[in-house]
């Protein structure tokens, strides 16, 4: 293998591949193992290639557990007895073996493997193949790719690592659900999310959102978070339609395939150990102008006595300046009236992140097994905000017989969610005023009576009191909001080889989980037991259950027939049974405060709309096949078919056929090319997936519960007719692609182009008002997407003891919606706060954004109103396509003897959010683009209002005195002229004031200001990392020490939306991705990280 390859395996070292050096519980009885050790002699020696020293080789006695690795000389030093083999071995480079016949140093000389290009990879089923065999695109990532920083949610390690795949955090950070997109959308209305694989166990993965601002409406998260990184192998992005063919109608999305770390090949006790900690640093917070404070006008009221109040009874910022002058508060205390840069920002914390491991591996010629264990605890940003998780995890593989062999893994998840954030949206709404102290709302949030609120504080602002003041202080130090999650993923396969040429594999295994959350909130105010109209307190409860047991079968073929050909072939059947439940429990108020039992509730725990019952369940089944010929190792041909029966679906409509077909073409291996061109491959697939119905009773659902008057249960029809006959959404994807590498494997390349065209979109179709109902679903539409991926890598250096490697990817996408059923114009998707509409137009991008606009004229000038004000548009107008077109990312590793420093950049380009909270901050004054036209140093005009007109008078200069019929004898030097034109076409003249015109333009939930192109650049990821040599670590009986110092989410080198992380968005699935509505800080994460072995 090229020289570039070492570095790879110096990232390995501390690793897998450093097992051979590990501290091994030796067999044999005490005698003979006395005997050995006479007999041994220390050897020294040093490995090279052709172009120097090999760090990292492994260099072991063979038959024994003796083993050790070379340092960065390419030095090592073993004891041997005379007799024994030792075997020398690097990635990338043929096995090496020696016979020691008491030789007292030795000269190894390693040779590239040339066979190792043949990179095997995990494919759909778990099938493994040789990466130059495939017809289509994946991206394959390590252990150690995947956790470059520790993370506590492995699908925020992802971002810019693979071409094509777009990731997302919410909000909610860490806890939180995270959006995953290959390739663009490829339904309207139905899941988009990639079908996510664990050891062979499709396991239950959902969109997580933000339902509502309540407690019983936070997010849960997705099937990642309870996956623990640590555990992780290797994850398999199958992003083409033929990578993920054989999971037919869950494949439209593509698959993610993750595979567990097994006890490796290595015989004897191996010890693992890990720790890290980052501590969270509250980051990407507004900016708020810190010049002007509380109120609607920039002077200061008075009291009877003629001193300065403040009240605090209104949420904007475009009070008087904040010069320091001495007023009395709303609690009675005189202060000065000063800026408070970080008040908003203190109503937050700083966070931390912390986790350990261990892992024990043991392994004999027959066996190999690894038991670990994890503890993870995060610190959020709000007080009380925490969730810890432990994972018990267990993997094996047995050989009980040459022909058969068991492989098992099994991941036992607790997570202990308390106070998890709500989405707070009216918080943007309503900011800080930039001269309120944090820390008196702290102190008055409660009264000495434990309720909610001192009477000074009770007349502040409702605004902020009942969004600040009782969700992020009263709600969250006071009331106790659990989310406590069990999650048991388990696999066991048994492989028997009936030949040499055919293997029967049987795998079954299930995927369970419990959801137990639990509210308890106390009393407001006093509330009499008797008084039935005083609802004071709550207690919720909510037990959900969720089972899916699958089972699959497969025989496997694969046998060479000639010098010429070889031929696999695989032929399957899988089966999955899924059963979901939950109860939910509330009551209605409680007689005594904090007793949390349903014997407390206040009315009749069996009221209407009290206790809520879901039970549902599904089947799928499926017969597979796939076959694949390789004639001379540089043709292949590969064919897939699957045939779904799902009971998601009518009877008439259960089956579905999915085919695949794809040819590769390793050029290189048939062509004389030149020698500096190593390896060349053209791929060629087309494929047909599948995306089935959006909810498990979709096509039988008519009835559901109703009540009324809070006393009665009816039953009634449901707003949309029930479809009758409706069939899988099916994607139609062809792809090609060319595989290069170059100058001894130092410049690699993998470029991919792709079009996939869903049919038979399922789509709610508007009907008439008299049919009583408001739609009904369908197959209605074809969507369609294109795109580019590229993947090139590089080592532009590297010399003996310093190397550069490098990943750059990028990948562009294009949603197109084709076509509509006749009759039907658009399908609108969402319409949040009615402040933007996403639809689904033929012809436009999907989703589509549409807004009110401005009203311009033809010249393009803005027409103002009658006020001077601006005005909108009363049609939504199309305003740009909500998904990036574009998304990249690149890693750079540098390494310099024992250290290594690894950077890695990601970005997305192009497409759209609505950003509420920059709209808000504007409107309120607080924000820092508010203060223009504040006063004269901020560009204000001066004039006066004309105490008998009402009307607004400009004045020439600021300086001028205030006229007789000034209103309250003021010149006042906040003016403001919108520069647009009257509905005449004449100049604008009208002069407003900067309170006014920041209300009458930002004060609204959309319009073209708050909808912002969402291109950003960030540094994702940062690590240096030190390896103590293994002289100074052997001396203290460890295999390897790594230490590490890392950072991430440092900052964004570029963004286009101003004040808020453009990542925070209200969740992962629909549109929610294009919709920011919070104001939570995000983390920007610094710690350390060591790991080591013995």
């Amino acid at each position: 293998m090229k020289k570039v390859l070492r570095p790879i395996g110096l990232i390995l070292l501390s690793g897998a591949l450093c097992s051979t050096g590990q501290v091994f519980a030796a067999d044999g009885t005490p005698e003979t193992v006395a005997n050995i050790a006479q007999q041994k002699k220390q050897v020294t020696g040093t490995v090279t290639d052709a172009f120097g020293p090999v760090a990292g080789a492994s260099v072991s006695v063979k038959g024994t557990s003796e083993g050790t690795i070379t340092d960065m000389d390419g030095n090592f030093s073993i004891s041997v007895a005379p007799g024994n083999t030792l075997s020398i071995s690097f990635i990338g480079y043929v096995t090496h073996e020696i016979k020691y016949t008491g030789q007292t140093s030795l000269n190894v000389t390693l040779k590239e493997d040339t066979q190792t290009i043949d990179e095997v990879v995990v494919t759909a089923m778990g099938i493994k193949k040789e990466k130059r065999a495939l017809p289509y695109a994946m991206s394959e990532l390590k252990a150690e790719q995947i956790q470059t920083v520790p993370v506590q949610n492995v699908a925020t390690s992802l971002y810019g690592k693979a071409a094509g795949v777009q990731i997302q955090q919410t909000a909610m950070g860490p806890t939180g659900g995270t959006k995953i997109q290959i390739r663009g959308i490829n339904s309207v209305e139905g899941n988009t999310r990639p079908l996510i694989v664990v050891d062979g166990i499709p396991i239950n993965d959902t969109d997580s959102n933000w339902a509502g601002r309540e407690r019983s409406e936070t997010q849960q998260g997705s099937a990642l978070n309870d996956i623990n990184p640590d555990d992780i192998e290797s994850m398999s992005i199958l992003k083409g339609a033929n990578a993920a063919a054989l999971y037919g109608s869950r494949a439209t999305n593509g698959v993610i395939v993750i595979t567990t770390k097994r006890g490796g090949e290595s015989r004897g006790l191996g010890i693992q150990v890990g720790t890290s900690y980052t501590y969270d640093q509250r980051a990407f917070m507004p900016e708020l102008q810190n010049v002007f404070g509380g109120g609607d006008k920039p002077y200061f009221t008075t009291n009877e006595d003629g001193q300065n109040i403040y009240k605090g009874d209104n949420y904007r910022s475009f009070g008087p300046r904040m010069d320091g002058t001495e007023v009395i508060w709303w609690d009675g205390v005189k202060r000065p009236y000063s800026p408070q840069p970080n008040n908003y920002r203190d109503v937050f914390k700083d966070g931390f992140s912390n986790n350990n491991s261990i892992s024990i591996t043991n392994g004999t010629d027959k066996n190999s097994i690894r038991l670990a264990y994890t503890n993870m605890n995060y610190g959020g940003y709000l007080e009380n905000f925490k969730q810890n998780k432990h994972n018990f995890s267990f993997s094996g593989n047995f050989k009980v017989h040459e022909r058969l062999t068991f492989d098992a893994s099994v991941s036992f998840n607790i997570s202990e969610t308390k106070n998890p954030p709500t989405r707070i949206d009216r918080v943007s709404n309503y900011p800080m005023p930039r001269n309120e102290i944090t820390q008196l709302w702290k102190d008055h949030y409660k009264n000495d009576e434990g309720y909610f609120l001192t009477d000074q504080i009770s007349n502040i602002s409702s605004g902020n009191r009942d969004n600040i003041i009782k969700y992020l202080m009263w709600q969250q130090n006071e009331n106790e909001y659990t989310q406590n999650r069990e999650r048991l993923i388990a696999s066991l396969s048994a492989n028997l080889k009936i030949f040499d040429f055919l293997t029967f594999r049987l795998r079954g295994g299930t995927d369970r989980y419990r959801d137990d959350k639990e509210n308890k909130e106390y009393f407001t105010k006093y509330s009499d037991p008797s008084d039935m109209n005083s609802l004071e307190g709550s207690y919720r409860k909510e037990d959900a259950h969720y089972q899916k047991n699958y089972v699959e079968g497969l025989l496997m073929f694969n046998k060479t027939i000639n010098e010429d050909f070889d031929v696999s072939a695989n032929l399957g059947i899988s089966g999955e049974d899924i059963a979901e439940s939950k109860v939910i429990w509330e009551s209605h108020g409680l007689k005594y405060n904090g007793m949390f039992s349903s014997n407390n509730n206040k009315r009749d725990p069996k009221g209407a709309s009290r206790d809520k019952v879901v039970n549902q369940g599904e089947f799928l089944g499926a017969v597979f096949a796939s076959a694949q010929v390789a004639y001379k190792r540089f043709l292949y041909l590969d064919l897939t078919a699957r045939n779904d029966w799902s009971s998601r679906l009518t009877a008439g409509n259960r089956s579905f056929f999915y085919p695949s077909a794809g040819l590769s073409f390793v050029f290189t291996e048939a062509l004389d090319l030149p020698d500096w061109y190593n390896y060349g491959k053209l791929r060629a697939s087309y494929a047909i997936v599948g995306n089935t119905t959006p909810s498990i009773y979709f096509t039988n659902s008519e009835y559901q519960y109703g009540s009324f008057n809070s006393s009665i249960i009816t039953n009634e029809f449901k707003a949309d007719v029930p479809p009758t006959n409706i069939v899988p959404e099916k994607t139609y994807s062809w792809e090609i692609g060319l595989e290069s590498r170059v100058l001894n494997g130092r410049l690699g390349l993998d470029l991919a182009f792709y079009t996939n065209k869903t049919k038979n979109q399922i789509i709610t179709v508007p009907v008439a008002p008299s049919t009583g109902a408001t739609g009904m679903r369908m197959n209605a539409g074809e969507i369609g997407n294109r795109g580019v991926e590229l993947q090139v890598t590089g080592t532009p250096v590297e010399t003996k003891n310093f190397s550069w490697e490098g990943v750059l990817n990028f990948a562009y996408t294009h949603n197109e919606l084709l076509s509509l059923i006749d009759g039907m114009e658009d399908r609108q998707i969402s319409n949040p706060w009615s402040a933007a509409i996403f639809k689904a137009v033929p012809g436009y991008a999907t989703p589509s954004v549409f807004i009110r606009k401005w009203i311009r004229d033809d010249q393009g000038r803005i027409v103002v109103d009658k006020n001077g004000n601006y005005q909108q548009e009363s049609e939504f107008t199309y305003a740009g396509s909500a998904a990036p077109k574009f998304t990249a990312g690149f890693t750079n590793t540098f390494r310099y003897r024992d250290f290594s420093l690894s950077v890695h950049i990601d970005g997305s380009f192009g497409g759209k959010l609505l950003s509420f909270t920059n709209n808000y901050l504007k409107a309120s004054g607080a924000g820092k683009e508010s203060l223009w036209g504040r006063d004269e140093e901020y560009g204000g005009l001066p004039y006066y209002i004309d105490k008998n007109s009402n009307q607004k008078i400009r004045l020439d200069n600021h300086g001028v005195s205030a006229p007789a019929n000034a209103l309250d004898g003021r010149v006042r030097h906040d003016g403001i002229i919108v520069d647009g034109v009257n509905e005449k076409g004449d100049k604008n003249d009208i002069i407003v004031s900067a309170a006014d015109y920041y209300n009458s333009r930002y004060n609204r939930a959309g319009s073209e200001d708050n909808l912002y192109d969402n291109t950003y650049i960030k540094m994702r990821e940062l690590k240096l990392s030190y390896r103590v040599p293994n002289n100074i670590i052997s001396k203290i009986g460890l295999q390897n020490l790594n230490v590490s110092l890392v950072g991430s989410n440092l900052f964004f080198i570029y963004k286009n939306v101003p004040n808020v992380n453009p990542e925070a968005t209200l969740g992962t699935g629909g549109t929610n991705p294009y919709v920011e509505y919070t104001s939570y800080p995000s983390a920007r994460s610094f710690g350390f990280a060591i790991n080591t072995s013995f």
